[in-house]
């Protein structure tokens, strides 16, 4: 079986977005970035701060001016437990990427709530490079925008993964072009 890389589905689904941009309505292309965490029962196998580890996320998505939209997400653990002292004990959350269906609701002139709706890949490893499965799973977000400024926004953004049940709450950052 042929894997197809990581670049090339996210470039595939970038060149999707662009090619049907002109169909709709216009809008705006919006890269993110964020820190936030990340907790659930597949984040780490004991650690004492109750399963959650610090997570970076990074979404790329295009949204039009009637409010709908898709994104690319990926959501990453850093989990410094499980990265340097690899066990044999069960699999743990590495990352997730995935593509969302979005709606944005306003609520005030510069106040919005986001929603989104998709499917994506889990990684899940033991800590040894290689050494990891990937599982299809479902993925339900909501957050609260603030867009301060025409090409700036933050967001409280939170994610949850349908079935390794992990729960990733951050801060965004977006650049709306």
């Amino acid at each position: 079986m042929h894997m197809t890389s990581r670049l090339t589905r996210v470039a595939a689904v970038a060149a999707a977005l662009f090619a049907t941009t002109g169909a709709f309505a216009e809008g705006s292309f919006t890269p993110e970035i964020g820190w936030g965490r990340i907790a659930g029962g597949r984040v780490s196998n004991a650690d004492s701060d109750g399963r959650s580890a610090p997570s970076v996320d990074a979404a790329f998505g295009y949204r039009w001016d009637n409010g709908l939209g898709a994104r690319v997400l990926w959501i990453g653990a850093f989990n410094l437990a499980r990265d340097f002292f690899p066990n044999d004990s069960a699999r743990t959350f590495d990352e997730f990427t995935g593509l969302q269906a979005t709606g944005t609701l306003p609520l005030a002139s510069r106040l919005n709530l986001n929603g989104g709706v998709g499917l994506g890949r889990t990684s899940l490893n033991k800590g040894t490079p290689g050494d990891n499965v990937q599982t299809t799973e479902g993925v339900l977000s909501a957050g609260l925008q603030y867009q301060p400024f025409t090409h700036f926004a933050l967001e409280l953004h939170a994610d949850y993964l349908t079935r390794t049940h992990e729960r990733n709450l951050v801060l965004m950052a977006q650049v709306p072009f």
